[in-house]
């Protein structure tokens, strides 16, 4: 065998084995809300007929699953009612630990740029508000804003706990609902903000919306073009 030969051979097991592990999408990770008493799908990437075990801490319950020849895996799991915290243990050819996580309420808070708007960008009495706003049970998780002509099967966020240095900056009316209905229920709250604002209604919306219904189709076609 060639030096060369040798090299791009080395070169493919280094690859290979540099991806030979499960992950998940962003909206999986420590502090998450998930909602209660449903089924709920987990799902992520991993190594082509990778076998993958998931642990709930709430039950014990061991789920398993195997990925596909294109590397996807996913698991429907049950929650109980609301409480937490628990851990999600996951294991494949890596393991990974989801901490911290609730069950309880999660509610999307989308639109323009009045859902967008934050304490920081001027509600009344902010300061006030900035620095009552210490809540374990509810948490955020913000949607970074990225635009695409096809679906995603990813995003980049994170989950964050309920504190002033957090909810500044994050939709305030999301967080004033969620606030209160936590606090009236009782039970965790995790508000999903994608807001983005100015945008039309028609950005929110795929190609193949407007190709499938004739009305919205004929409306499109009057449209400029604008960036």
């Amino acid at each position: 065998m060639t030096f060369m030969k040798r090299s791009i051979l080395c070169l493919f097991f280094i690859s290979f084995f540099s991806f030979a592990q499960i992950s998940l999408p962003d909206i999986y990770g420590d502090h998450m809300v998930l909602q209660q008493k449903t089924s709920i799908k987990i799902w992520g990437w991993g190594t082509p007929l990778e076998k993958v075990k998931l642990q709930t801490s709430w039950d014990q319950k061991i789920y398993e699953t195997e990925t596909n020849n294109l590397a996807n895996w996913q698991i429907e799991i049950q929650t109980p009612p609301a409480g937490g915290p628990f851990q999600i243990k996951l294991k494949g050819y890596n393991e990974i630990l989801l901490d911290d996580i609730l069950i309880g309420e999660v509610w999307l808070a989308s639109g323009q740029s009045n859902m967008e708007w934050s304490a920081n960008s001027g509600i009344d009495e902010a300061a006030k508000h900035i620095e009552e706003a210490r809540n374990e049970e509810v948490r955020f998780f913000e949607v970074i804003k990225r635009s695409s002509e096809n679906e995603q099967d990813n995003l980049t966020g994170k989950w964050q706990v309920c504190t002033p240095e957090t909810m500044q900056n994050f939709s305030a009316i999301a967080y004033f609902f969620g606030d209160k209905l936590q606090k009236e229920l009782k039970i965790p709250f995790g508000l999903i903000q994608s807001a983005w604002g100015g945008t039309p209604a028609e950005a929110w919306m795929s190609e193949k919306a407007f190709e499938l219904d004739a009305e919205l189709s004929n409306i499109a076609k009057l449209l400029p073009d604008q960036p």
